[in-house]
């Protein structure tokens, strides 16, 4: 068994200024300023979410206490500290 790693796929808005159209019949003896209206753009980019390898597929020597305390509570879901008898 090996490390599979998992992706999302994340949006982002930024801020796009764009030129606006202007109609020929319009004002023409207006100063030509470029006009420009900000938009709003988004962007996808896909994010790992799981950088670690397994607790499962790691040495045991490797793994610390703090780890295994972490991995017990996200999956017995216990807030209580580990205690052994």
């Amino acid at each position: 068994m090996s490390f599979v790693p998992y992706f999302t796929l994340q949006s982002a808005e930024s801020p796009k200024e764009e030129s606006e159209d202007e109609d020929a019949d319009k004002d023409e003896d207006e100063e030509k300023k470029p006009k420009t209206k900000t938009v709003k753009e988004t962007t996808y980019e896909w994010e790992l979410l799981n950088d670690v390898k397994a607790i499962w597929l790691r040495n045991p020597k490797e793994v610390t206490e703090e780890e295994y305390t972490k991995f017990y509570h996200s999956l017995a879901k216990v807030i209580l500290p580990l205690q052994f008898m």
